[in-house]
């Protein structure tokens, strides 16, 4: 499987998880109040931390602010749903979430979407309880990363965009999405298979503006500890017949 089916199947199955989890929550519960929902969410919310390798969801804010607002979320006290002012709610039950003018159609954010101005990020726990209750979708899931030479823990909300190119057909150019941890060599090997190419005959090069700028040695380095950027371009290079490494990235075309 290359990453481009990789990255299109991963939001697939969670989104039939997702979908799995909202008609399992309508059948047992009913509509619950806004006062519960909050307690809910909340408990969840105290108890959740980042660890690597978990699956956090994107929400669009929007929602996520109306949604605040329905149940009062950061009130300090709950209000009483059995007085005479329970029914006022300058913020009506929210319909079901909409997080489409965040994507593209694969599913990976627009460029100019910013955390906390256009989109949170929740655990995996709350964004079940969420759509179980108010439907929509479609489940943006992202992985949490660790970064930097501290290792501290991120949710990669935007993978790698990489342009691919072999040494031997300069001109095709192949668009990838990987994230920042993925090692050099998980890269080399999808996509020499993408490409119908031996991974034993090729290396890897970053092919900063066309140019051999450096061979990636070490193939166990994460993508990010390459100094790997967003909408790079990289280079397959393949051996010459004679067995030997070509010169220069046109050499053997």
């Amino acid at each position: 499987m290359t990453q481009e089916e990789g990255d299109q199947e991963q939001p697939q199955q969670q989104q039939e998880n997702g979908t799995d989890a909202m008609v399992e929550d309508a059948q047992v519960n009913e509509r619950l109040t806004p006062k519960q929902e909050k307690h809910i969410i909340k408990e969840i919310d105290q108890a959740c931390t980042l660890h690597e390798g978990d699956t956090w969801y994107i929400l669009e804010m929007r929602w996520w602010k109306q949604w605040k607002g329905y149940v009062k979320y950061d009130d300090r006290y709950d209000f009483d749903e059995d007085s005479q002012f329970s029914s006022w709610n300058p913020y009506p039950r929210p319909s079901q979430i909409d997080n489409e003018e965040l994507v593209d159609s694969e599913l990976n954010l627009r460029k100019n979407m910013v955390e906390s101005i256009d989109f949170i990020l929740l655990p995996s726990e709350i964004w079940m309880k969420l759509s179980g209750w108010y439907g929509g979708g479609p489940p943006l899931p992202r992985k949490v990363i660790t970064y930097g030479y501290g290792k501290n823990l991120m949710v990669e909300t935007k993978p790698l965009t990489l342009k691919v190119v072999r040494s031997t057909k300069l001109n095709e150019i192949h668009t990838v999405r990987y994230s920042k941890a993925t090692p050099v060599l998980t890269l080399k090997n999808e996509c020499c298979k993408m490409m119908s190419i031996n991974p034993e005959q090729v290396r890897v090069w970053d092919f900063h503006t066309g140019q051999k700028f450096k061979l990636l040695t070490n193939e166990n380095d994460r993508l990010d500890e390459s100094q790997i950027i967003d909408e790079q371009m990289i280079l397959i290079e393949e051996k010459l017949a004679s067995g030997e490494w070509p010169k220069d990235p046109t050499a053997n075309r």
